[in-house]
């Protein structure tokens, strides 16, 4: 139910992008140009404001639930956590069509009872990582170094297109890339 990695043969990474508070240009071209499909972790204003723009990132688009305002979850009631949870999913379903599945949450900060909120709002798994990306930064969890079925984390920022850049560089000097066809 909860993953930070995918087990897998083949030499791939996935990378989903959370927020959606801003919407780089350039990344998206190096997305389409790269033929990166991409799971789109977005909140509730985002994703109505941009809807057109996120439909069109990418080769192939997906959504995850990141909650409808961003909301860290761990020590909420169950509640507040289905409330938050639930009307991010009624969000993403609003503006795109279709009902996310998988929940990324904010900061990461979940508990137990997420897991039960979650599943409430029609969540089936909850979308962690072990890698990170930020600006020219690739932070690991722990010592390890990037692996085969790793997820990544990186955010819809201005400078998006430094961060992916700087991925799509270490992942070809790892010999590893981007999931193709198939997508979290």
């Amino acid at each position: 139910f909860i993953y930070s990695a995918i087990r897998t043969k083949d030499p791939v990474v996935f990378v989903p992008i959370d927020d959606g508070f801003r919407q780089d240009v350039r990344a998206a071209e190096l997305l389409r140009e790269w033929d990166w499909p991409i799971t789109s972790f977005i909140i509730a204003e985002p994703a109505r404001q941009g809807a057109e723009w996120f439909a069109e990132l990418g080769t192939r688009q997906r959504f995850g639930n990141h909650t409808r305002e961003h909301t860290p979850l761990r020590g909420l009631s169950f509640e507040k956590q289905k409330r938050a949870i639930c009307s991010g999913a009624d969000a993403i379903e609003r503006a795109f069509g279709t009902r996310p599945v998988w929940l990324r949450p904010p900061q990461g900060a979940y508990d137990k009872t997420t897991f039960r909120a979650a599943a409430a709002c029609g969540m089936t798994g909850v979308l962690m990582w072990h890698v990170s990306v930020s600006d020219s930064t690739i932070a690991t969890v722990g010592d390890q170094p990037i692996r085969a079925g790793d997820i990544i984390l990186m955010h819809y920022r201005t400078n998006l297109s430094v961060s992916l850049q700087v991925l799509k560089d270490r992942l070809d000097e790892l010999g590893l890339r981007q999931i193709g066809r198939a997508h979290v």
